[in-house]
């Protein structure tokens, strides 16, 4: 269904997934906004057929995604003519495309169908695509704000730190009550050294199975396997892309030479990923954090590192 809708002056923030997303055949006019600090990004627009965008006088900053991110044009012309010939009786309803049309042509005119949004130079973009942070970098700004509305204290006051990891600043009492559920998983990171241990599973024997990569990966699989005793480099990323904030869902590690690669389920590190990690390849909503491991109890386990993140990965 076609939507139309205004969103005028609201302040958009902490949300696990994107500021505002916005979902095929939408007209909307997104004006005078105040978007920051959510997890994935600030505005991402999906395939939008006929529906157009107007952005303007917004405000979008502090995230570790984009500030606006577009479908990649490959999605927007329509490549995919499984889900044309699929949709095709509805494409006739609503775009009044005979009923005898070829798809190939659809598939040669597909950007006709997707507008571009509208993007005034006078919306203000600062601190975005800022990449994996740990918290304690985030908790560190060169102006402290509350960690939970960002904004800076009324004069004659001061912020109020987090009794317990002394790194989190907010306004008062109302703020700290907000964030809490966010901010809890996180607290005893930002106190000091923490590892988490995890099972290695034996490995599944099932040839059918083949594991694909997206090829803008690096050396993917080609570089010497991590040696019991030494530090070695770990990519966690979360679960399934469109999947909703899920502690309890299955988080996928590997590492360059894929000797280790496995799931699990912890919902402390799945909270750090979505606290500190970034956008996987398609910009979505599934993240990824890299971390420093090391083997534990004769190989059988890993340790992984979570009061310091390793250095941001090509793989």
């Amino acid at each position: 269904m076609a939507s139309k809708a205004a969103l005028k002056g609201n302040r958009i923030h902490n949300n696990w997934f994107w500021g505002v997303m916005i979902q095929r055949m939408s007209t909307i006019c997104i004006i005078g906004n105040y978007i920051f600090q959510n997890k994935c990004g600030g505005i991402r627009l999906a395939v939008n057929f006929s529906g157009q965008v107007f952005i303007d006088s917004n405000t979008v900053k502090n995230h570790s995604g984009p500030a606006l991110h577009l479908q990649p044009d490959e999605v927007l012309q329509l490549s995919k003519l499984g889900w044309i010939e699929e949709k095709k009786e509805f494409l006739e309803k609503a775009y009044n495309f005979p009923s005898d049309i070829d798809p190939q042509l659809i598939l040669k005119a597909g950007s006709l169908y997707s507008a571009p949004p509208i993007v005034t130079n006078r919306n203000t973009l600062l601190l975005n695509n800022l990449g994996q942070q740990h918290p304690k970098e985030q908790s560190k700004p060169l102006v402290k704000l509350c960690a939970y509305c960002h904004e800076k204290p009324q004069r004659g006051r001061k912020l109020q730190r987090c009794v317990d990891c002394k790194q989190a600043y907010y306004c008062g009492k109302t703020c700290s009550q907000l964030h809490w559920s966010k901010h809890k998983p996180i607290c005893s990171i930002l106190k000091g050294q923490h590892f988490f241990t995890v099972k290695i599973p034996p490995p599944i024997q099932d040839f059918l199975i083949v594991r694909g990569f997206e090829p803008s990966l690096i050396n993917i699989g080609n570089s010497p396997p991590p040696k019991c005793g030494e530090d070695f480099i770990i990519k966690i990323q979360s679960g399934d892309e469109f999947m909703r904030y899920n502690p309890n869902a299955l988080l996928s590690v590997y590492d360059q030479s894929l000797t280790i690669d496995f799931q699990f389920m912890q919902p402390d590190i799945y909270h750090l990923i979505m606290e500190c990690g970034v956008l996987c390849h398609k910009k979505l909503s599934c993240k990824k954090v890299f971390c420093w491991a090391a083997y534990a109890k004769k190989g059988k386990y890993i340790r992984i590192r979570t009061d310091v993140l390793a250095p941001f990965q090509t793989w």
